[in-house]
C-alpha cells in the first residue's frame, strides 16, 4: 500500500518532534544540573546570606538569569522545535544551546570566588560570560532563521542590541580594573551586578512580547459597550436626577436624544469619562474577562479606546481591578480605530469596524458586539470582513470558526 504525501509528512513530523523532545530533555537535564549545583555549591551562602552579601547577590543574579533563560528556551522551542533528524550546519542548534548552558555553568562557578571583600573581587570573567552567552544567542538565532527560512524565527536586532550592551559593559569594566584602578571597586562591583540583572530582565521582558507576536495575531478590543457597560450607569444617574425611566434598550443610536434630561446619551457618556470614580464603578460585561484570558494564550491583545486622554489612567486601573488581561493600551480618540495595529477588531460601533477593515491588502476582520444602538445598523450588511457577536462566548466561537485559534 502506497503512502500519501500527507502520511509521509505526518511520519516526518512525528519523528522530528520525537527527536526534538529528546534533545530538549537533554538540555533540560543540564539546566537542572546548573540550578542544582548552584544550590549545592553555595549552601553556605544560602544558610548565611548576610555573611557574604556580594556573593549571595551574584548567586541570585545567576539563578534569575538561568531561570528566565530556561523559560524563554521552552517558549522558543514551542514555535521552532529542533530539526535534527539529519545533521547539517543549519541544524546544529542543539549544540549551540548546549554551549550556552556551559557558559551558564561557568558563570555559576565564578560565584565561588566572590566570598571575600567586594573591593578585592574581579568581575572580568563574570561579565565576559554574559557577552559570550549573548553572542551565542545571536548565533543560535541566525541558525534558527536559516533552518526555518523565516526571518521571524529570531529577534536578531534585539539580540544584537543586548550583545552590544554587555560588550560595552565588559570593556568599560576591563578599562576600570586594568588601567584606572579606582579606589571605589566595592561600589563598582555591586553596580555591575545590578546592571547585569537589569539588562537580563529587560531583555527577557522585551523578548516576552515577541513570543505572542510570533503568532501574528493581534486583537484590538474596545472598552465602552464591549468590555464595560457604560450606558446603564449613565441612565441610572439621569433617571435619579430627572425622574425619567430610560433603559439601555431605549438607546437605538449613539447620539440618542434624552428629552426628559434635555441632553443626549453621547454627551452624557463623554462627560462621565472625565470622572475617575464613575469609570471605576462601571461593571464589566459578562464573560469578557474569561474569554479574553483564553484568547490571550493565542493572541496579543490591544485595548483601544476613544475615551478622552484624561481617562487613560482610571481606565487602566479599571482593567487591572477587574483582572482583564491585555498586552497593549492605545488611545484612539484622535486617529480613530482604523489606525490601530491588529488583525481583528471587537467594537460596538459599526463605523469603527468599517474604518478598521477598509485598508486594502491587509488581512483584517471585525466583530460587531451587538448592542441596542447597533442592532438596526445597515452599514455593515454585505461586508464579508465584518460579522456580529451577541456576547463574549460568541466572540470566542466566531474567532475559532475563522481558524485563528483552536477549538477548546
Amino acid at each position: 500500500m502506497f503512502k500519501t504525501n500527507a502520511d509521509r509528512f505526518e511520519e516526518i513530523k512525528k519523528k522530528r518532534n520525537w527527536i526534538s523532545d529528546k534533545l530538549i530533555q537533554f538540555v533540560d537535564i543540564v539546566f537542572g544540573l546548573v540550578v542544582g549545583q548552584s544550590i549545592i555549591r553555595n549552601i553556605d551562602l544560602i544558610q548565611n546570606p548576610f555573611k557574604n552579601p556580594f556573593a549571595i547577590l551574584a548567586l541570585v543574579v545567576v539563578i534569575i538569569t538561568v531561570a528566565l533563560s530556561w523559560i524563554g528556551y521552552h517558549k522558543s522551542m514551542y514555535n521552532y522545535p529542533y530539526k535534527a533528524e539529519i545533521l547539517s550546519l543549519k541544524r546544529i542548534r542543539p549544540f549551540t544551546d548546549f554551549v550556552i548552558v556551559v557558559f551558564y555553568t561557568l558563570l555559576l562557578f565564578t560565584v565561588d570566588t566572590f566570598k571575600s571583600d567586594p573591593a578585592e573581587i574581579n568581575l572580568f570573567s563574570f561579565t565576559l560570560y554574559y557577552v559570550l552567552i549573548f553572542l551565542f544567542y545571536l548565533v543560535d538565532g541566525l541558525i534558527r532563521i536559516f533552518e526555518y527560512r523565516d526571518h521571524q524565527a529570531s529577534k536578531v536586532t534585539l539580540l544584537l542590541k543586548y550583545f552590544i550592551f554587555f560588550l560595552i559593559l565588559w570593556i568599560i569594566y576591563y578599562i576600570v580594573v586594568i588601567y584606572l584602578m579606582l579606589p571605589y571597586m566595592n561600589i563598582i562591583n555591586y553596580s555591575v551586578l545590578i546592571v547585569c540583572l537589569v539588562l537580563t530582565v529587560r531583555f527577557r521582558l522585551s523578548r516576552e512580547r515577541g513570543y505572542k507576536s510570533d503568532l501574528n495575531l493581534t486583537l484590538v478590543v474596545d472598552v465602552d459597550g464591549v468590555l464595560a457597560d457604560q450606558v446603564t450607569p449613565v441612565l441610572e444617574t439621569i433617571n435619579g436626577k430627572y425622574g425619567s425611566k430610560y433603559t439601555k434598550e431605549d438607546i437605538h443610536r449613539w447620539d440618542q436624544p434624552l428629552p426628559a434630561a434635555n441632553t443626549d446619551i453621547k454627551t452624557e457618556i463623554e462627560n462621565s469619562h472625565h470622572h475617575a470614580s464613575f469609570i471605576m464603578n462601571m461593571k464589566p460585561l459578562p464573560d469578557a474577562k474569561n474569554v479574553l484570558r483564553v484568547l490571550s494564550k493565542y493572541c496579543e491583545i490591544t485595548i483601544a479606546t476613544n475615551r478622552p486622554r484624561v481617562a487613560n489612567i482610571p481606565t487602566k486601573l479599571w482593567l487591572f481591578v477587574n483582572n482583564i488581561p491585555y498586552d497593549k493600551y492605545v488611545n484612539t480618540s484622535i486617529k480613530g480605530k482604523g489606525a490601530a495595529k491588529g488583525n481583528i477588531l471587537i467594537d460596538d460601533y459599526p463605523k469603527n469596524a468599517l474604518e478598521f477593515t477598509a485598508p486594502e491588502g491587509q488581512e483584517r476582520a471585525a466583530l460587531i458586539f451587538t448592542q441596542p444602538w447597533n442592532e438596526n445598523d445597515q452599514s455593515v450588511i454585505g461586508n464579508d470582513k465584518i460579522v456580529r457577536a451577541n456576547n463574549w462566548q460568541e466572540v470566542l466561537e466566531k474567532i475559532q470558526s475563522m481558524k485563528y485559534i483552536p477549538a477548546q
